[in-house]
């Protein structure tokens, strides 16, 4: 905070005549200056100012202040900054900025800040200078910028050799940290060359007017083979995902309800000021991430989006507009067919470049003139595709009014009822605009880590700390069902134990499901004296991870919670179902397995031997053995299978031979028949999880 008497002295030392004057042309008319207003366009001056009071006011907008104010609005600076540089040029001694902000600026900032001007100080000096006569005349000529714009936007030049390092006067600390900055490059700091040399230099300013990052670019042909383009590299001053290019420039335009025009390169945004469009930005070198919007959400809701022409733009521009239309901007759309805006201006001017940009329309009608276009070409898939597409951008639309006004023009073209149309948008378009912001969310967070070093350093202790302990098993909820199962009826357990050479059980692979089936077999003898409690003493041994699912179970089985299958409490018969299920899935599992094996062994054998005189009798004898596997059945399957039958109505399971001149398909298909293969999970569908082919259902 200033005080007032340190504010009232700046004023009183300053010429507001003076500051004006570098803005606006001002002409005497008795006390009053009197000018063309520069937040409004006008013809006729209504701008007067009054250097005897010290303060400004137009007539027909209504704009008035003193000399704070005007530069605020002016500059796009904050008044404290305002304050510091008129403090400065009239000798006021500020006292010491004990703001939040200052004080989170650490030293190596305040370098880097200071080094960056004077590197930017020396770039536009070297573009005016002798040796930038060629990197001007490029500007000048093949670009088409007017002297003004080159040195509203302080653009420089990189020239040839080692000029950049004598002229900064680098210590050693400096040295490196100009390279950290991007400024210079090299192994050493005794062999530093500059990184934007015979470049054009594209200063890039944050809004408080602070150079934060270069671009540059080659403008000669005998530099063809370097990159056209080159930036700064990422630093903790420097964010390419937040840093828009032309803002502090464009601020008094947005101040003024102007939109953002975003455009794609920094020369896009040099061609739309020549021509008077004084509120175009860019992303630098990257795409327009969200934490670019929400920066330029503070400063305006309206956004034109102007991308080049190409595929990759078109893209661009889909992605931009759903993203912005998500964060509740108003979205227009120019499209510009001849590549991009600064093509565009070069070879037809400012005026047409204008014309142009102002000739933009909503994104609504943008996505809605192409789909009709589509469905104008196609038949009735077309069309059902057209309005398809448009679902997602009438569940972007925050504002409810324009949403109902599409859903009748929309519904009204497709011939459907709106009734339809806003089903579909608040289910299956809504569900597209969340997938898409959870995508580019999580791109963006990639983005940001990839780039930013300091996200690096402050990510990678916590996840050596997070992962110094492996996470606990997932169980599945047929698993948990089934430990539910033994634990109210250990008897079960025996069920679910099998040796190398047994088929009755199935082979459990999650240890702590197999430490649970032991502790009940070994409670079986204990029942009968001391019930329920000899199983809790057991279970209080198990050793398992500390957030393994079977902890909560344990607890549930403590307390005598009831537990329900399919809707109803768990008795005998349900968890008696349940443990059949699982030696049923096992068995089917290594039987398909099996039937895999033997049916390759048929096929190499058909291919091998098709030539030799003995292949037929060779492979109607392996498909003997595959009918004889195929039919092969245990007491205990039989027993399930008849039950299936029973509560399904099927007919029961018979085998019956095939002849040998059956195909070896009908009689795979035939056995699946016969066995229900398809069926076996007819009580317990919803709990049992389905199991591809090549997976061991059982391996938890």
């Amino acid at each position: 905070m200033i005080d007032k008497h340190i504010i009232e002295e700046i004023k009183s030392r300053t010429s507001i005549e003076q500051v004006i004057s570098q803005y606006v042309t001002l002409n005497k008319r008795g006390k009053n200056l009197l000018g063309l207003c520069p937040f409004h366009g006008e013809k006729t001056p209504s701008f007067n100012v009054r250097p005897d009071k010290g303060y400004y006011k137009c007539f027909g907008c209504g704009a008035s202040g003193d000399v704070f104010t005007f530069l605020e609005a002016q500059t796009g600076q904050s008044f404290i900054e305002v304050a510091k540089e008129l403090a400065a040029a009239c000798g006021v001694d500020m006292p010491h900025d004990t703001s939040r902000r200052q004080q989170n600026v650490s030293p190596k900032e305040k370098s880097g800040h200071a080094l960056l001007a004077r590197a930017s100080r020396h770039y536009e000096g070297r573009l005016w200078a002798p040796e930038g006569r060629l990197a001007l005349a490029y500007l000048q000529e093949k670009r088409r910028l007017p002297d003004d714009i080159i040195k509203k936007y302080e653009l420089g030049y990189g020239a040839s050799g080692s000029h950049q390092v004598a002229a900064l006067e680098l210590t050693p600390e400096d040295r490196a940290l100009a390279v950290e900055l991007g400024i210079l490059t090299g192994d050493d700091n005794t062999n530093l060359k500059d990184l934007f040399m015979r470049r054009v230099v594209f200063p890039i300013r944050g809004v408080g007017r602070h150079v934060h990052a270069f671009g540059g670019r080659v403008f000669r042909d005998r530099d063809a083979r370097l990159a056209k383009y080159i930036n700064s590299p990422q630093s903790d001053i420097y964010q390419k995902s937040r840093t828009w290019y032309g803002l502090p420039e464009a601020l008094p335009a947005l101040k003024q309800g102007e939109p953002a025009f975003i455009v794609e390169g920094y020369f896009d945004v040099l061609a739309a000021a020549a021509s008077g469009i004084q509120s175009a930005i860019a992303s630098c070198g990257t795409a327009v991430t969200t934490e670019h919007l929400h920066r330029l959400k503070k400063r305006t809701a309206r956004v034109v989006l102007c991308f080049d022409g190409d595929k990759a733009g078109r893209a661009a521009t889909k992605k931009t507009a759903m993203r912005a239309l998500c964060m509740g901007f108003q979205v227009h759309i120019c499209s510009v067919s001849e590549g991009d805006p600064a093509s565009l201006y070069e070879k037809e001017g400012g005026d047409a470049l204008k014309k142009r940009l102002k000739s933009h329309q909503s994104v609504m009608a943008w996505r809605f003139e192409a789909e009709k276009a589509r469905a104008e070409r196609g038949g009735p898939d077309e069309r059902i595709a057209g309005l398809k597409a448009m679902l997602p951008w009438l569940a972007a639309l925050q504002d409810p009014i324009a949403q109902e006004a599409w859903m009748k023009d929309i519904a009204t073209y497709f011939q459907t009822s709106v009734e339809l149309v806003r089903t579909q948008v608040s289910s299956a378009g809504q569900a597209v605009v969340d997938r898409f912001m959870r995508a580019r969310s999580a791109d963006n967070r990639r983005q940001q880590q990839a780039e930013d070093p300091a996200r690096k350093q402050k990510i990678v202790p916590v996840r050596r700390e997070l992962n110094h302990e492996p996470p606990a098993r997932a169980w599945s909820s047929f698993e948990m069902m089934l430990a539910k199962a033994v634990m109210l009826y250990p008897e079960l357990a025996e069920q679910l134990v099998s040796d190398a050479n047994d088929t009755t059980g199935i082979r459990l692979r999650n240890p702590e499901m197999i430490a649970l089936v032991q502790l009940c077999m070994r409670s079986i003898g204990q029942q009968h004296s001391t019930g329920t409690s000899g199983l809790r003493t057991l279970l209080a041994t198990l050793d398992v991870h500390p957030k393994s699912p079977l902890i909560e179970i344990v607890r549930e089985f403590d307390v005598g919670q009831v537990w329900h299958a399919q809707d109803k409490i768990m008795d005998q018969a349900h968890a008696s179902r349940i443990v059949q299920d699982a030696c049923r899935a096992q068995y089917n599992y290594l039987l398909r397995r099996e039937l895999a094996d033997v049916t390759d062994t048929i096929v190499q054998m058909t291919i091998g031997e098709s030539a030799s005189e003995g292949a037929d009798a060779a492979v109607f004898k392996k498909q003997a053995d595959l009918i004889q596997l195929l039919h092969r059945a245990r007491p205990e399957q039989q027993e399930v299978d008849a039950l299936d039958a029973e509560e399904n109505a099927l007919p029961p399971v018979a085998s019956q031979k095939q002849p040998e001149t059956e195909s070896i398909s009908s009689q795979v298909a035939q056995f699946e028949r016969e066995s229900a293969i398809d069926n076996i999970w007819t009580s317990s569908a919803s709990i049992i999880p389905s199991d591809t082919e090549d997976a061991d259902p059982f391996d938890w």
